[in-house]
């Protein structure tokens, strides 16, 4: 009675025989013969699995078939099934054959259903290739029916690229090949960004075949870090199908880590597929358009934001901060901490702090997507004894919805301003640089971007000096927008080491502004050291990070004037002279 019925499925124990000899490693459906574990063995291979509900799945999967076994050749499989529940009932065990022709001994199959046998020999099959995720180079390890929370993404916000930024600067679609375990919606895309990676980014989504889905344009970007963009309408999605996520870098500079794709990616329902599996993965195309080319395996960043509903979730909301609302004798160098109930995008965060009708404090933000906080890092001191505005701005959850503005108060403790008397600088005069005297010999300005946490005077200008760094020099304190304040030339140098000119009238600065101290070395050779001015100088006097400033370590190659270029935070060792005394 169970020969008929299996043919009436389209599937003859002679077929399923056959296609016993392909790899294990799919979710089938089938009646269940007994609740626990099933096993069974193949020349060259062992395979077992597990019963859920009128579910069967292959767990796992050893080794291969002997090299040059096909359906065609014969073969022998056992398998044993529980014991039954009734008492006294042995263990069943199948005994099949493979080849051609077909041979079961159906004296061995009375113990077993037909549907049972039928069931045991499906769990030996996979899907066809580019189907499933089995075949798409992962194993299968959760039933999709399961439900997932999301918005969903490949990387968790925490990952990053584990090397620098590519060299190349010309511009280049960057993709990642993906597939979902169950329909759902595509809301948008992100990638992650180096600070080097400047430009106009848009984000698309396209099919395997090269049809743009959706587009949009990335907008309010942070220095670097994740970057999200959402489509105005997400795109439905169809379960085991590849898409093609993508972002434009106008300039280059991408992120790539080389292998990263060699194996499947898998994530929660979605999985980047093994680049070989794929027919490639981490694609790009120099240009702009669909990206089709590959070079080894690269994983470019670009990441889908997945989810089961188009509905926008709830708006997120601050549910601990600090300073707290309303406290009071908060130290003038605290900083600003928000933790959200939900995961948000780093690049929406807008911190200001402010006070009457000045503008707002500058600082630096981060985002910590483990613990889902943000903190926002001043740059300089508040003033003592004042009330602050704390405004909190901008913020989007990861699947679009925004959050209502946060607004809260504060007052500072009433502490005794720093003083300089007679005099500060940024650096202790027993500094030195990690290079005497760079090989650049042409003509430049170099600079050093500063500011006061109280109001004083800068009274003169130092630099350090190496072999080569020969005159005459000129030293200038610059307001932020490029207008000389004060210049001087410095005379009696010596042939080494710190070099210091005082100005004829003192310049006055304002607190917790910025300025531009710099000298012009007409044959070139500063010192230097690359990287000095990634952390800030702290102390009265400050040299900001230079990610909080746009950049310091300033230069301009060539003549005299406002340097305003800036590389990789470099120090190049100039200092001023400031004090608070009148």
């Amino acid at each position: 009675m169970g020969r008929p019925a299996a043919r009436a499925e389209g599937l003859t124990p002679r077929r399923a025989a056959r296609v016993a000899t392909r790899h294990t490693g799919t979710v089938f459906d089938a009646p269940p013969p007994a609740a626990g574990w099933w096993g069974s063995s193949l020349p060259g291979r062992f395979a077992r699995g597990s019963w859920s509900g009128s579910r069967a799945r292959a767990a796992e999967s050893r080794g291969p078939l002997p090299e040059g076994t096909n359906p065609g050749q014969r073969g022998r499989a056992c398998v044993r099934l529980p014991r039954s529940s009734a008492p006294g009932q042995p263990s069943r065990e199948v005994m099949f054959e493979w080849g051609t022709p077909m041979n079961i001994p159906w004296p061995r199959l009375h113990r077993a259903t037909v549907p049972t046998i039928l069931a045991v020999l499906l769990a030996l099959t996979v899907a066809a290739p580019g189907t499933s995720r089995a075949a798409a180079g992962s194993r299968v390890d959760s039933d999709p029916s399961q439900p997932v929370t999301c918005p969903c993404t490949l990387w968790a916000s925490t990952e990053q690229p584990s090397s620098g930024p590519d060299p190349d600067t010309a511009a280049t679609e960057l993709g990642v090949k993906f597939q979902a375990d169950r329909a759902g919606y595509i809301t948008g895309v992100r990638f992650w960004k180096d600070a080097t990676n400047t430009g106009t980014h848009t984000g698309s989504l396209w099919s395997a075949s090269g049809d743009r889905l959706a587009t949009a344009t990335f907008t309010g970007e942070s220095d670097s870090g994740w970057q999200q963009v959402n489509f105005a309408q997400a795109v439905v999605v169809t379960a085991g199908t590849t898409y093609v996520a993508s972002y434009q870098a106008p300039n280059g500079r991408y992120s790539a880590d080389q292998g990263g794709l060699t194996t499947a990616h898998v994530r929660g329902p979605l999985t980047a597929p093994a680049s070989e599996a794929a027919g490639g993965n981490g694609v790009y195309l120099y240009g702009a358009g669909f990206p089709n080319s590959t070079w080894n395996d690269t994983n470019y960043w670009v990441d889908p934001v997945f989810n089961t509903s188009d509905a926008p979730g709830p708006a997120p909301a601050v549910i601990e901060m600090a300073p707290t609302p309303g406290e009071t004798s908060v130290p003038v160098d605290t900083n600003f901490t928000a933790t959200f109930d939900r995961e948000v995008q780093p690049s929406t965060i807008r911190w200001e702090i402010w006070q009457g009708e000045s503008g707002g404090r500058a600082g630096t933000t981060t985002y910590n997507a483990a613990t889902r906080t943000t903190t926002f890092d001043l740059v300089y001191h508040l003033s003592p004894a004042n009330t602050y505005f704390v405004d909190l701005t901008g913020v989007i959850s990861l699947d679009g919805t925004p959050m209502p503005a946060k607004r809260w108060t504060f007052t500072t403790a009433d502490s005794p301003p720093p003083v300089c008397n007679p005099s500060c600088t940024i650096r202790p005069s027993d500094a030195t640089p990690a290079v005497l005297a760079d090989n650049d010999a042409g003509s430049i300005e170099v600079g050093v971007k500063f500011g006061a946490h109280v109001q004083g005077f800068v009274t003169g200008l130092r630099f350090y000096k190496g072999p080569g760094n020969t005159g005459p020099h000129t030293g200038t304190i610059w307001a932020g927008g490029g207008y000389p304040l004060a210049t001087a030339t410095f005379t009696n140098e010596s042939e080494s080491g710190w070099q210091q000119v005082t100005f004829a009238q003192p310049v006055w600065i304002a607190p917790n502004a910025t300025y531009v101290a710099s000298y012009f070395a007409p044959e070139g050779r500063y010192s230097s050291t690359a990287g000095g001015l990634t952390d800030a100088v702290e102390g009265t006097i400050i040299a900001p990070a230079s990610g909080s400033v746009g950049g310091n370590g300033v230069y301009k190659p060539g003549s005299s004037g406002f340097p305003s270029s800036t590389t990789s935070g470099t120090n190049f060792w100039v200092d001023v002279v400031f004090t608070t005394n009148s």
